[in-house]
């Protein structure tokens, strides 16, 4: 992997099947600079919706959670990260109050 941003901020995502709750957790994170989707095999519209919305995404089997976890956190170009579950959703308060730190 290439030299980190130390300036900018990533959101991790990890998903399996969670259509219903992607776009409203990805659209909260519009004030970060990019956002990483790492699925587990997704049979629905998940993967679909993250691309539209400007997500990253990559496919890969279950490793459990904390290791999918990890591996979505390396995957991320930035320095900061901020890791999320799929049903998450960052307010607009907190999304100004991060960017300001």
């Amino acid at each position: 992997m290439s030299q980190r941003s130390t300036k900018k901020i990533s959101v991790a995502l990890i998903t399996k099947n969670e259509d219903r709750n992607i776009r409203t957790t990805i659209e909260s994170c519009a004030p970060f600079d990019e956002i990483v989707v790492v699925d587990a095999g997704s049979e629905d519209n998940t993967v679909e919706i993250a691309s539209s919305l400007g997500a990253r995404c990559i496919t890969s089997s279950w490793r459990g959670f904390g290791p999918q976890k990890q591996f979505a956190v390396e995957s991320c170009f930035n320095h900061w990260v901020l890791s999320l579950d799929a049903d998450e959703k960052i307010s607009d308060t907190l999304g100004q109050e991060i960017r300001a730190l």
